[in-house]
């Protein structure tokens, strides 16, 4: 009876141990979570734990006033999850905001943050013509 009494027990850590590890989570971000940026990115993306449910998931990508500066055209390749961003003009902090649903596991909703330095405007100085007087030079052989 002792036996069969660690026998279930066990089962049943191990079956509420794999409920937990089946939650979806992050692989990958590109821009990287945390990172400083002096190039705007061309897009947002996440990579998941596993191929993702088509139509179950979100992406928004906001600037620091809070204004979002995704284009709205999220795609799903497999384990990633993608949005457009529009060119990135003001520096500061950018948050990602997502819901994740990999096949077969609990959702994943969650924020992170990159910070993207706007490169400062640059003027380049136009060439003037200069008016100035040379002495010709005669060379009589």
């Amino acid at each position: 009876m002792r036996r069969l009494f660690y026998v279930i027990s066990l089962s049943i850590f191990t079956l509420l141990g794999t409920n937990l590890a089946l939650a979806t989570s992050i692989v990958t971000t590109s821009p990287t979570a945390g990172s400083i940026l002096s190039v705007s990115p061309s897009a947002v993306s996440i990579k998941a734990n596993g191929d993702l449910v088509e139509g179950a998931n979100s992406i928004e990508v906001t600037n620091p006033s809070g204004i979002r500066v995704d284009d709205g055209s999220i795609q799903v390749q497999g384990s990633v999850l993608l949005v457009g961003i529009k060119p990135l003009v003001t520096s500061g902090t950018y948050t990602v905001s997502y819901t994740l649903m990999v096949i077969d596991q609990e959702s994943s909703s969650g924020t992170f943050t990159f910070i993207y330095n706007a490169p400062g405007e640059v003027t380049l100085a136009t060439p003037q013509p200069s008016m100035s007087e040379e002495p010709l030079s005669t060379n009589n052989p």
